[in-house]
This record gives structure tokens, sequence and C-alpha cells, in this order.
């Protein structure tokens, strides 16, 4: 960070002159004041631009503040590396911070991102920069809002998309409702066709028990038992058999000169 190598160098300026001086003096001429002040500003400037917070003496913007303290008789070397040591410690800690805050919020860019995502896939209708996908948008939002905000920002996405969830997934539960109830009613038809024309088709297929076929749909969903209804419908139609013969009698030119043919074919078994 260029504000920080600043600070840096004006460090070094002041501790290259007064390291290995004498005790202390009144008005030590030895200390060097000018760079003790110009590092204590650029230590500031960066509290201000890491949007630090921090305040008191020791972080004014005040070049000449900071000067007359250090030039005051009751300064030592000790004072002014324990001031540098404290806005050091204090800036680092706060650098710290803002990896942390950016951490996160990728974080929370990710989660809101995802959040949207769901809420278009399910047709939400959800919309405002809360349901935005962009993640810049959302990251560098909650850079700047305090925690409290970033909480009640992901609950409300949270509940709203949970609110939606569950109405599409009242929704589609009456749909396969409505849809099992279809395939139980095509299923008992089915098995009354297969009584009245005694095609003695047996096993939990052939039930004529409606909620039984019913509640099969619901667990293995509509798919599933709309393949069991085709195959029914296959088996009525070409395994539901009955032979049909029939004869004539047929005239010849040589002996004998009458005689009986018989043809069978296999027909649907009619309803009785």
């Amino acid at each position: 960070m260029p504000d920080m190598k600043r600070t840096h160098r004006f460090v070094v300026a002041f501790a290259i002159v007064c390291f290995g001086t004498a005790g202390p003096s009144a008005a030590d001429p030895n200390l060097n004041c000018n760079a003790y002040a110009g590092a204590a500003v650029a230590q500031n400037q960066q509290n201000v631009v890491q949007h630090c917070g921090f305040d008191g003496g020791r972080w004014l913007d005040d070049f000449q503040s900071h000067f007359a303290w250090c030039a005051a008789p009751a300064t030592t070397m000790a004072n002014l590396v324990a001031e540098d040591t404290a806005r050091q410690q204090a800036l680092t800690e706060c650098a710290n911070r803002a990896v942390e805050a950016q951490q996160a919020c990728q974080v929370y860019a990710q989660a809101a991102v995802g959040d949207a995502a769901a809420a278009s896939a399910q047709q939400c209708g959800l919309s405002g920069g809360a349901w935005s996908t962009n993640y810049a948008g959302h990251f560098n939002w909650c850079l700047t809002a305090p925690q409290a905000a970033r909480d009640q920002e992901t609950n409300a996405r949270l509940n709203q998309l949970a609110g939606c969830m569950a109405v599409k997934q009242a929704a589609a539960d009456q749909a396969m409702r409505d849809s099992c109830a279809k395939y139980a009613a095509t299923a008992v038809g089915q098995q009354m066709a297969n009584a009245s024309r005694q095609c003695d088709f047996t096993g939990g297929r052939w039930s004529a028990d409606f909620f039984a076929h019913f509640n099969w749909c619901v667990g293995v969903g509509p798919g599933p038992a709309g393949a069991e209804n085709v195959v029914r419908a296959g088996a009525l139609a070409s395994d539901c058999m009955m032979r049909v013969c029939t004869t004539r009698d047929e005239v010849s030119i040589t002996p004998p000169f009458f005689q009986s043919v018989t043809s069978c074919r296999d027909v649907p078994k009619p309803a009785h």
C-alpha cells in the first residue's frame, strides 16, 4: 500500500538519527521531529484510507501537533518509538480486519448470488438489489455494510426464498396428487376390463384398490406410474385373447366333392 510505504520511510528517517543517542534532555536536539511528525501524519492517512476509525491525539492529521509533541522537553526517543509502534500495530490489526472482511464478503456475495439463481430457477418473481446475480454488487455492498445489516439481508433473502419454495412445493405436490389420482383411476379401469374380459391377469399391478395405486404413484412419481398404465394397456390389447374357429364347406371338382374346412384366429376376449 503506497501510504504505508511512505510511513515506513519516515520511521526509518527518524530512527537512524535517534537510535543510540544519550538519555533524554530538555528539547533533545538529536530527535528528528520532522521525520517523526511526517510518519505520524502518513500513518493517520493510512488510518483514513483503510477506514480503520482510529482517533485521538495519536491519530491527528496535523503535522505541527505531532512535531510540537516530539520537540517537547519531556519527550524521549523511547516515547517516539512507543507511539510509532502503537500506530504500526493498530494499522496492522486494521489491515487484518480488512482481509477478514473481504473473505467474509466473498462468502456473503457467493451465497447471495446462489440465492438469486435459485429464486430465478424457481420463477419466484423476486426482484431488487438483494436478488441481483451481480457478484461484484453484493461484494461491494457487503464491504461497507455492518455485520448486523449483512445478517439482516441474508435472513430476509432466505425467508423469502423459503416462502417461495414452500408455495412451489405445495403446487408441485398438488399437481402430483392430481396426476396420481388420474393414474389410479386408469389402473382401476384396466383391472375392471381384466375382470370383465376374464383375462386372468393377477398381482399388485392388477389390484382394484384405487388408494393402493394412488399411494404407490405418490411414492414412485407419476413418470414410473404412467409406465405401468402402458404395460397394462399392452397386456389387455395383446395378451388377453381367445381363439375363434369357423368351419365352411368347400366344393371340389374331384372326389370328395364336398369337404369341410376349419380356420382359427386369435381375437381379443370380449367383456362379459
